[in-house]
């Protein structure tokens, strides 16, 4: 008995010094604003958030909740939206979205004074692991990017094209 006691206090103390942080929300379970034109996953965010508040409103959604999942209930299905001759990609991200009506001054950002708008990890991951879907129309191209950084940082980065 002593050494089953002995093997689930040393896993104990083994998974609380090497488990790594997870994303928040990442199997999309959780949504906020559900079934307004500003609904997203709680703890993500896409252009109907942006920091532009005027160009929010006019963002179409990019997003939807599906219920084609891998596990638990919920996964997120994006498109691309064409809107005012723009076409408005889907993204959405655990930082926040600057939003322009030129599509080449647009990305995603880091806001560290809010806690909205990043999530802090207290160590690197091994690994990122996802369930994707992907069928193109046209000239459609997916993309997954993962930034882990200190201080700030965007997508793309200062002057460069996506």
């Amino acid at each position: 008995m002593k050494k089953y006691i002995t093997l689930l206090v040393f896993s104990f103390i083994y998974l609380s010094f090497f488990s790594q942080t997870q994303l928040d929300n990442p199997g999309f379970e959780n949504w906020e604003n559900a079934g307004t034109s500003s609904d997203e996953p709680t703890d993500w965010s896409s252009i109907k958030t942006s920091d532009d508040p005027t160009l929010s409103g006019f963002a179409p959604v990019v997003w939807a909740q599906s219920s084609d999942a891998h596990s638990g209930n919920y996964s997120l299905e994006m498109t691309n939206v064409s809107t005012f001759g723009v076409v408005a990609n889907g993204t959405v991200t655990n930082g926040r979205i600057h939003a322009d009506f030129n599509p080449s001054l647009g990305y995603v950002f880091t806001d560290q004074t809010d806690d909205t708008w990043n999530q802090s990890f207290t160590d690197s991951p091994d690994s990122l692991v996802g369930w994707y879907k992907y069928n193109p129309s046209g000239n459609d191209k997916g993309k997954v990017e993962a930034v882990l950084h200190t201080d700030d940082a965007q997508i793309p980065e200062n002057g460069t094209a996506a």
